[in-house]
């Protein structure tokens, strides 16, 4: 105890010495080195060198608001972040950053520039959700676009387009034309009547249609050259026709202006029937054509036919429906194609029609020539036959006749018999072999 003392007295901070001393132990581990966070040379420089080029970059990156800008070092590192725009919501750090944190023994100049990467990012990810929010805008209204390609107002100033042209197209309408023609039927007795009075003659007439007709001029001083009052009621009255047609006529033309949509329907109906009754009418003259035509019938297969019946049946069959298939096509298609190969169909036809009647006349020809052939032929042969078959004299065999025997004992009579009956024999054997 006395050295402890003595220790004591000459190193008055001993307790002092050795709490640090204890300190140091504990914070040390089991290979004696410290367990204290020390500040890394390389990895400060690291940091301080990034957080100078994020400070450039977010500088570049934000725009001044005001003359006097506040610079990024002076601003408070945990401030929030906001961008505020038309089509997005700020975006702040605590948002974007929240739990992302640096440790508690941190270096100061860490700090810094974790708060100057936190900024820049910010700033970032806010420019991106505007440039979204603007696409998203924009693919929005091309959507809408799209439903309705035709703005309201093209589509309604077309319409009146359309209706302005139906309108005067109403007057061009054959249909109104027949009120013209009546009116000019109308003019043309008129002139008649007055020419043949033998008070007026062609030039006064001419001279009345430059005016438009006997309605537009003064007839009172025609009637008193004239001095005719059967010309005059029988003028007055087809005048009063002619104002009658025309008054008709500007009705019809107004009643359809004011129907325009109508109009317009009907008169595609008129054209729809005409083309159809065109092709009904068409069907019906090419089938009465077609029954004068035997072979374009299907036949009938015959029940004890043999494969090659059976097959001729089949190809003709399968040729009729090909044939009736192609007028079917043909019937329905008014198209310039189709008319010019019906019309080539046609002279070929024509052509083949010729050739065939040459060659019908031929044929005749040659059957004319076989027929005489064969009946001269047959002539030769019959009488060929004939006289082979008329001949009664036996054909006698010299050799025979040579090695046979004479009996000289033998009559004349009994000898002449021997000698028939032996050329009935042979003639049997013959007729029998």
């Amino acid at each position: 105890m006395a050295d402890e003392i003595q220790l004591s007295q000459e190193n008055p901070n001993a307790v002092k010495h050795n709490a640090e001393v204890a300190t140091q132990m504990a914070a040390q581990d089991i290979g004696g080195k410290s367990m204290a966070p020390e500040a890394q040379e390389e990895t400060t420089d690291a940091l301080d060198s990034l957080r100078s080029e994020a400070r450039k970059k977010a500088e570049e990156l934000i725009a001044p608001t005001s003359d006097k800008e506040t610079p990024i070092s002076e601003k408070p590192a945990d401030d929030a972040v906001a961008t505020t725009t038309d089509a997005a919501e700020p975006v702040t750090e605590s948002d974007i950053f929240a739990g992302i944190e640096l440790p508690p023994k941190a270096s100061p100049k860490s700090g810094e520039a974790f708060a100057a990467v936190k900024l820049k990012a910010g700033q970032e990810i806010s420019a991106r959700e505007e440039t979204i929010a603007s696409l998203k805008k924009s693919l929005s209204e091309a959507e809408e676009k799209l439903k309705k390609p035709i703005p309201d107002e093209l589509t309604q100033e077309l319409e009146e387009h359309r209706t302005f042209r139906s309108r005067l197209d109403v007057e061009a309408d054959p249909k109104f034309k027949e009120y013209d023609k009546q009116i000019a039927g109308v003019q043309d007795f008129i002139y008649a009547q007055l020419l043949k009075t033998g008070k007026l003659t062609q030039e006064h007439v001419d001279a009345i249609k430059k005016y438009g007709g006997p309605e537009n001029v003064n007839l009172e001083k025609i009637f008193t050259v004239v001095d005719d009052p059967i010309v005059k009621r029988i003028v007055e009255s087809k005048v009063a026709d002619i104002e009658m047609l025309k008054h008709q006529k500007d009705t019809d033309i107004k009643q359809t202006r004011e129907n325009v949509q109508q109009y317009l329907k009907e008169r595609e109906d008129s054209f729809s029937k005409a083309t159809t009754a065109h092709n009904d009418a068409t069907k019906q003259q090419l089938t009465l054509l077609t029954g004068k035509l035997p072979w374009l019938s299907e036949k009938e297969l015959p029940k004890d036919a043999d494969d090659a019946a059976k097959a001729s049946v089949k190809a003709h069959n399968e040729f009729v429906k090909s044939t009736k298939a192609d007028l079917d096509t043909a019937l329905s298609d008014d198209s310039p194609q189709m008319r010019a190969i019906l019309l080539a169909g046609m002279a070929q036809l024509l052509n083949t029609k010729r050739t065939l009647a040459d060659a019908t006349k031929e044929k005749e020809a040659l059957t004319g020539q076989i027929a005489e052939l064969t009946k001269k032929v047959e002539r030769l042969s019959s009488a060929s036959v004939s006289r082979l078959r008329e001949a009664t004299a036996p054909a006698v065999s010299r050799n025979a006749d040579a090695n046979k025997e004479t009996n000289y004992d033998q009559s004349a009579a009994e000898g002449l018999d021997a000698a028939r009956k032996k050329v009935l024999d042979e003639r049997r054997a013959k007729e029998n072999a």
